[in-house]
């Protein structure tokens, strides 16, 4: 069988299970878990299509890198709660999201 080595933008799926899952996917407890099961769900569907035998999970914590707002100025601008000059802007996370975080 060939090594098939699979990248995935983690982030990015992360949000999109977040808002592709609906909110009533919860822990017993009530905690929102969507975005995590969306994300388990949409990690091990991609592995098995794709037949991946190494899989790597990319996070990238820098939303909103410089060079890319200086490429592209309204890069996620939509998404930003609070500017931070000389900084790492501040994002807007929804609640529902934020609780998953951890």
């Amino acid at each position: 069988m060939p090594q098939r080595l699979m990248l995935l933008d983690t982030a990015s799926l992360y949000f999109r299970a977040f808002y592709g899952m609906p909110d009533t996917v919860r822990r017993p407890d009530g905690t929102p878990v969507n975005a995590v099961r969306g994300l388990l769900d949409m990690i091990a569907r991609l592995s098995t299509d794709y037949q991946a035998t190494h899989l790597v999970a990319c996070w990238d914590d820098d939303w909103r890198p410089q060079w890319r707002v200086e490429l592209v100025p309204t890069y996620k601008a939509h998404r930003v709660a609070r500017a931070v000059p000389g900084g790492t802007d501040v994002e807007v996370v929804p609640e529902g999201l934020e609780a998953q975080r951890p």
